[in-house]
Parts: structure tokens; C-alpha cells; sequence
């Protein structure tokens, strides 16, 4: 049998599809029958359209996000039209997982949740009967799919035990992403990506993830390092980009983890970049991250209003003034410090977003290292969809998918009617002004490590790489 798997989140090839690389080694480590197995990544793959056809696969798998499900329903359209041959089309990912309703007729099917499993047994079920017919279907968790124009959603299946998962086989990562190019610290060197749990304890109105991965699963210690140490000996890999949505909540298992790569002798050759919390930031995680040769700590900083904060973040708790604390408190222990704050959400004033700016402000003085604005988008099963349905911007069963961006300057869905877009508008795009300084300082940390001739190869390679390290469109995931 032969199955491609397909992404669609075109990164400009900083980040390989890891969840796609983990899906394919469990795959290939539990068929029992011959399986043919190929990642068609869009940043390397293009046309994925012409790579489909000249593999004629026999299932096709795709996985998107809500950002980009508009593209999977052109490509599966399009695949549909020109093979004229019924190849089964299955969608995975967030989107489906968390709005299956929104199951378009150009996929056979989809898989809601997590897919080790799932996948498998559609294909034990395709190898078996060589079709997917509905009463079979029937009989498999955590599917949906159409049944005499309706939707059809079988039995909820249960969450994948993560000690099942082995460490991934980076025969199916394209190779360019282990060529040399510049860090977060602005070394040179092969950078790797890594996923050591599953889901987040908090509930924050505009994260969709959270749903998706249900509670906060751990993969162990000793498996993480394993997956390290693959990367490191194998790949040559210095630095490590954990996806984790949230990596520093477990204070012992980061101690593990640091004992476990002083035990290989690792330790002392590679740097880490993570995402935090800002209410979790403390001189004990500091010192643990410092340990662990962290360079880089991502926030969500979502806001500079008080107000804001606790409604975004749904936690009393939180205020600008940690933020700014917690920004403060990374910089003194000498981390690169970068976070994202949204504007254009529901109850935000004017004065809001000027609290913002403010904080931008702030982390300038400070020298933070990068910060990136977004526009509020309503994504499934969040708190903004239901707002933003009850608003009529949004629909569970007829909907342009392409309309769901977070730069969506023009018509921020989130925006209350009492708000002037041109004045939000004119707001925003002056908080973009202020971005630029991250940029240009980044471009000086990497002419300092004496990178420009890396720069030079990299922009003649791509010329479109000096423009979108000034004023490129940052890249975020559905938090």
C-alpha cells in the first residue's frame, strides 16, 4: 500500500511537520503489511499537486489547521477532479477535530482527535477490504464522515498513550532542514525540533489546542533525551525548538531531563528555546532553564491591559505588570526574550490597545528580543467562536475558511461594532512601526556572530528572505 501524507503549513522551511514525522514512524513501526510511506512537506514539496500525481498514492492524508483548511479542501478538489479515481482523502488535524460538522464532500473522510491509532485501523480496513465503506467505518473511534448528506460521527476514541510512541524516524524529515543556518542566538549551526508532552492545563478563550489535546500528557524523561540524542549524534543537531505549548510546568521533570543529557555528556553542547508562562516564571525555573542551557523563552503575552489579560488568559491572576516582571526576570538571567500580544478582541477599547503599545514600550527599554502582533480570530470549539457566531462572522457548515487569519487587518471579526476600524486599524499598524526594531536588532545580532555571509547565501537562494526578516508576517499556531 501506499499513503502520502501531506502538510500544508508553509513555514519557509524553519520547521519540519513533526507531527506528520510522528504519525508515519508509528505507522511504519505497527503495519503488518508492506506500507509505502511519504511526507510531501510544502516547503520543500512544491507543486504538491504535480508530487501527488507522479506518487499515485493509494490514500492520501492530509493534516491542517483552521488557517489553512481552505487550501486542504482546494487540493483535495483539485486531486478529485484530475485522477478521476475515487483515491480515498483523509483530513486530520485540529480543524476537523474540533468542528468535524465542517467536513467538506471532497474528503472521504476525517479523523477527529489524535491519529496513531485511528489511521492505523483505516488502513488494516483498506488493505483488508481495498475500499472504506460506511458500515465499516461505523465500527472505528474517532471518525467523521457522510452518510446520505449528513455528517456521521462514531464512538469518541480514547487518548493515545504516549509510551507508545517511539523516537522518530528522521528518514522522513526532508534533509534541508538539517542544513547549517542561524539561531536564536545568532550561532550557526543545525537547529531540530522537538514535542515532550501533549496539551495545556489552561483555558485560554482563543486556544483551540487546548481542545484538541484534551489534558496535559507527558512523554517521559528518558524518551525525551533518547529523541535528543538521535538528533545530536546522528543529525549533528546543537539546538532544540520545543513545540511544547507549555514546556516549564513540570519542575521535576525538567530536573530529570537536565540529569539525563549530563549523564550522555550532551548537556554542555546544545541550547534550548521553550515556551513559558508568565505567572510561572520564577527564580527556581529560571535557574532550572539556565541549567538546562535555555537561550530563548517564548510568552504569550496577549496583553498590556489588566482587564484584558484576566478575559484572554480566562485567570484572575494575570496582569501587565507580571508580564513586564516576568520579561524583566528572563532578561536579567541573560535569555532571549520574545512573546506575541493580540489586538481586535471583544470588550477591547481603544485605551486597551494603548496599554499595549505602552508595553511595547517597556520591553524596547528593556531590550527584549522580539515581539509580533496578531489580530484576534475566532477558531472551533473556543470561546471567540461561539461570540463570533453569535455575531454571524462565523458558520459551523458554510464558511470561507480563508477569512480565519490573524492578519486580517481590514475586517477583524472580533472587533466590537462600537470600535472605529480605521482608528483599530491605524492603532495596530502603529504598534507595527514599533516591531521593526526587534527586526533590525535581530539583523545586528547576526552580523555581529558574523553571519552575513550565510545571510547573503541564504537571500540568494531566496530573495524574499531580506524582506521578510524586516517586515515578514509572523507565522502562529491556533494557541
Amino acid at each position: 500500500m501506499k499513503l502520502c501524507l501531506v502538510s500544508l503549513n508553509y513555514n519557509r522551511g524553519d520547521a519540519f511537520p513533526i507531527g506528520l514525522v510522528y504519525l508515519a514512524t508509528y505507522l511504519k513501526n505497527n503495519c503488518k503489511f508492506n506500507i509505502d510511506l511519504t511526507i510531501l512537506d510544502s516547503n520543500f514539496d512544491e507543486p504538491v499537486f504535480e508530487k501527488i500525481i507522479e506518487l499515485k498514492p493509494d490514500i492520501i492524508g492530509m493534516s491542517s489547521m483552521t488557517i489553512d483548511y481552505q487550501k486542504a479542501i482546494s487540493l483535495a478538489e483539485k486531486i478529485n477532479n484530475q485522477t478521476k479515481s475515487s483515491i480515498p482523502i483523509i483530513i486530520g488535524g485540529v480543524h476537523i477535530s474540533t468542528l468535524p460538522t465542517s467536513l467538506d464532500k471532497n474528503f472521504t473522510l476525517g479523523i477527529i482527535g489524535e491519529g496513531e491509532e485511528t489511521l492505523l485501523e483505516i488502513l488494516n480496513l483498506y488493505e483488508k477490504e481495498k475500499s472504506l465503506k460506511n458500515e465499516n467505518l461505523k465500527k472505528i473511534k474517532g471518525l467523521v464522515f457522510h452518510e446520505t448528506n449528513q455528517v456521521k460521527i462514531t464512538e469518541k476514541r480514547e487518548l493515545f498513550d504516549l509510551n507508545n510512541l517511539s523516537v522518530m524516524d528522521k528518514s522522513f524529515i526532508n534533509k534541508n532542514y538539517f542544513n547549517s543556518r542561524i539561531m536564536h542566538n545568532g550561532k550557526k549551526g543545525v537547529s531540530a525540533y522537538i514535542i515532550t508532552s501533549r496539551g495545556c492545563p489552561y483555558n485560554c478563550v482563543f486556544c483551540s489546542t487546548k481542545i484538541f489535546w484534551q489534558k496535559v500528557r507527558f512523554h517521559p524523561a528518558e524518551k525525551v533525551v533518547r529523541e535528543i540524542e538521535d538528533f545530536y549524534k546522528n543529525y549533528n543537531a546543537r539546538h532544540f525548538d520545543v513545540w511544547d505549548d507549555l514546556f516549564t510546568i513540570n519542575k521535576e521533570r525538567l530536573k530529570d531531563i537536565i540529569t539525563l543529557l549530563k549523564n550522555k555528556n550532551i548537556l554542555n553542547n546544545i541550547t534550548f528555546a521553550v515556551q513559558a508562562r508568565v505567572n510561572l516564571i520564577d527564580d527556581e525555573i529560571c535557574s532550572l532553564m539556565k541549567e538546562l542551557n535555555v537561550i530563548y523563552v517564548g510568552f504569550g503575552f496577549e496583553s498590556g491591559s489588566d482587564k484584558m489579560l484576566k478575559y484572554l488568559k480566562n485567570d484572575e491572576s494575570l496582569s501587565a505588570e507580571k508580564n513586564r516582571k516576568a520579561a524583566k526576570l528572563c532578561k536579567d538571567y541573560g535569555f532571549l526574550v520574545n512573546g506575541s500580544l493580540i489586538f481586535g478582541s471583544p470588550n477591547e477599547t481603544i485605551e486597551d490597545m494603548q496599554k499595549s503599545l505602552e508595553l511595547i514600550d517597556y520591553f524596547v527599554k528593556i531590550n527584549v528580543d522580539n515581539i509580533w502582533t496578531f489580530i484576534m480570530t475566532p477558531f472551533p470549539s473556543t470561546k471567540m467562536w461561539e461570540i463570533a457566531k453569535e455575531r454571524k462572522k462565523v458558520d459551523d457548515y458554510n464558511m470561507d475558511w480563508n477569512l480565519l487569519s490573524h492578519q486580517n487587518i481590514d475586517n477583524p471579526l472580533m472587533l466590537d461594532d462600537s470600535i472605529n476600524k480605521e482608528k483599530f486599524k491605524e492603532i495596530f499598524l502603529e504598534g507595527r512601526k514599533k516591531l521593526k526594531y526587534f527586526k533590525w536588532q535581530k539583523i545586528k545580532r547576526d552580523l555581529r556572530q558574523g553571519n552575513i555571509g550565510l545571510m547573503i547565501k541564504n537571500v540568494l537562494k531566496n530573495p524574499k528572505l531580506l524582506f521578510n526578516m524586516v517586515f515578514k508576517k509572523e507565522v502562529v499556531a491556533e494557541r
